[in-house]
């Protein structure tokens, strides 16, 4: 069953699952990404957290999602978003961070090196036409505007 959570207790609830050093930018985003959901359409957003406590999920339109587990933190967008990136924005990227798909139900690695080789993976490959970005927090913590580029 869903809780209602006040906002201190959904920043709480997320920084147990953030670095120290990085809950100020990553809380930040997700402010920013709410802010933005809420004035596209304000029913077109929620937040969930997993009764184990080990991810918690932003969801945002048809197709974007932020999560946060104790490893990573997941971008999940529309594909042809991530391509109206910079290049080189998107080798940058695709160099530290791991690409996920799902085909037959199953999650596999894909491994593009550039933009060109992302552009080529086959919208078949994609659950929903999206990409799966798993960015480890320590890139998070060597490059941080990885979040703001968009």
């Amino acid at each position: 069953m869903a809780e209602d959570l006040t906002t201190e207790q959904i920043v709480q609830k997320l920084s147990k699952h953030i670095p120290e050093n990085l809950i100020d930018e990553v809380l930040s985003y997700y402010a920013d990404l709410i802010s933005y959901a809420a004035s596209l359409n304000n029913d077109a957003w929620n937040i969930s957290n997993r009764e184990s406590g080990k991810r918690f999920q932003l969801n945002c339109g048809h197709m974007y999602i932020l999560r946060t587990d104790e490893k990573n933190l997941l971008v999940m967008c529309d594909r042809d978003e991530v391509l109206s990136l910079s290049k080189d924005f998107i080798t940058q990227l695709l160099s530290e961070c791991t690409l996920k798909a799902y085909e037959d139900r199953k999650e596999k690695d894909l491994q593009p090196k550039n933009y060109d080789e992302l552009k080529k993976i086959p919208t078949t490959t994609l659950w929903n036409n999206t990409f799966q970005f798993y960015i480890p927090y320590e890139v998070l913590n060597k490059s941080g505007d990885l979040l703001n580029e968009k």
